[in-house]
């Protein structure tokens, strides 16, 4: 019988030990463990052979027939100046595993690219010159879309790099591909700090630089290195500057398009079905242990197989845990009798998100206090909705305008027309402007509601149509 270790096995071995990193590797490479890769020549050679030829479908995105009004409007918004909308970059989770890839909304919006299609990616709305034909056609800006080049089996990236690389992470849009989906002009990322700098400075007829500056800091810092050496050197006027960007393109987002409100309702049906399938899971997770989870585990497969992933965490609290505003640790028990708070949404793959709120029995059968409750808020002519919300949500400097005290006096309004308002439980809706005695009057609702098995939740956390 043969050696098991030949001779070029050991040939192998001790030129990998030849190649290995030594003293001088960087600490956080050492942790790594994906750092130590294969470097002989003949395994190079092999996996560069061919062996691997997938090329990614190639299809325009259903976006890409509005994203070019978004971004005329945007770049009608900023004459002259070149805008930087970064996608950003994945978050370790654990050394060397990271968290599912998100791109900033911004982005998002204006490529029209959901899911995690390009961490690294950065959008750039170059200004047109101003004698140009398309100038006089009305256009301001030309946008552009810088990418990593794909890393197929002709690249040592293919099998080096973990986040580009193909063989780590399977066949991704490169530039044609990115072009073909988004209509967009696409280069290589590698020309972004060039692109960047051309022409600016701050004498007539040069080009300013603005940036979504929160979402990539390395992106962030060529930007203020470009700007420091041509004259913008202020780091309070440039933040000032590239607030209001993010300002126009946050505002912008409000007023949706057709493609959007579509998106939306995907997500509401997609919502809606993991409801149902967390109502049917419900009788065998009664009493069980962390059943809390098991509805939580229910919802989340439908946020899988129909969309993206959860638009957040999910709230699934039962008992004592359903008066606590924002319960996500979801590790109780579901008991027969308890009132259920549920709050959890879908988000679709292009990153729209619906989000819906109901509280229940868990037996199917409200008390007669519950049932007062639930349908003097249910059935109102003041246009209140009661616990369904639909909203576009964004990871970073989202504007919610607080419309607590209008919403606050119609709930007393109807529950003072039900004839309830005077119970226990009610007490903590009241009209205190003070932020102290408004605090005081909800920890005390608190306590109330606790006694009633009722979550404050299902009484605030609603949405008024003005």
């Amino acid at each position: 019988m043969g050696e098991v270790i030949t001779a070029k096995d050991k040939e192998y071995e001790a030129e990998e030990r030849a190649t290995a990193p030594g003293a001088n590797q960087s600490m956080s490479d050492r942790v790594n463990n994906r750092s130590l890769r294969p470097q002989s020549a003949a395994f190079k050679e092999f996996m560069k052979s061919g062996w691997a030829d997938d090329d990614p479908e190639i299809n325009p995105l259903e976006s890409s027939k509005f994203t070019p009004a978004r971004l005329e409007a945007l770049g009608k918004a900023f004459p002259g100046e070149r805008l930087v909308i970064p996608a950003g970059q994945p978050k370790v989770r654990n050394n060397d595993c990271d968290y599912m890839f998100r791109p900033d909304t911004t982005f998002a919006y204006y490529t029209g690219l959901g899911s995690d299609y390009e961490a690294g990616a950065v959008l750039v709305l170059n200004p047109v010159d101003p004698d140009s034909p398309e100038a006089a056609a009305g256009k301001t800006h030309t946008p552009e879309l810088f990418v990593a080049p794909r890393a197929d089996n002709s690249t040592e990236d293919f099998f080096m790099s973990a986040h580009y690389g193909e063989y780590w992470v399977g066949p991704r849009a490169g530039l044609k591909e990115m072009q073909a989906m988004t209509g967009i002009e696409t280069h290589d990322i590698a020309q972004l700090a060039d692109a960047l700098s051309k022409d600016v400075g701050a004498e007539a007829g040069a080009v300013r630089v603005r940036v979504v500056s929160e979402t990539d800091p390395q992106i962030t810092s060529m930007v203020e290195s470009i700007r420091e050496a041509n004259g913008f050197a202020d780091p309070d006027k440039n933040s000032a500057s590239d607030d209001k960007l993010h300002e126009f393109a946050a505002e912008a987002r409000m007023v949706k398009d057709g493609y959007e409100i579509n998106e939306m309702r995907k997500a509401v049906d997609a919502t809606k079905h993991g409801f149902d399938r967390l109502l049917s899971a419900l009788p065998a997770a009664l009493d069980k242990p962390r059943s809390e989870r098991i509805l939580e585990g229910a919802f989340n497969a439908v946020s899988r197989e129909l969309g993206n992933a959860i638009g957040y965490d999910s709230i699934v609290a039962s008992g004592p845990h359903a008066p606590i505003l924002h319960w996500m640790r979801n590790t109780g028990v579901v008991k027969t009798g308890d009132m259920l708070l549920v709050d959890a949404g879908v988000e679709v793959d292009s990153l729209y998100t619906a989000d819906i709120t109901r509280t229940f029995p868990t037996n199917g059968k409200f008390t007669d206090f519950q049932k007062r409750l639930y349908q003097a808020l249910d059935h109102n002519p003041y246009g209140l909705v009661v616990s369904v919300e639909i909203a576009y949500h964004t990871e970073q400097n989202s504007r919610y305008q607080c419309l607590r005290s209008k919403p606050l006096q119609i709930i007393k309004a109807l529950l003072d027309n039900a004839g309830i308002c005077g119970e226990e439980s009610c007490q903590y809706i009241t009209l205190q402007q003070d932020q102290d005695k408004y605090q005081a009057s909800h920890r005390q609702a608190n306590s109330n509601s606790r006694k009633h098995g009722f979550s404050r939740t299902f009484r605030l956390s609603c949405s008024y149509v003005l």
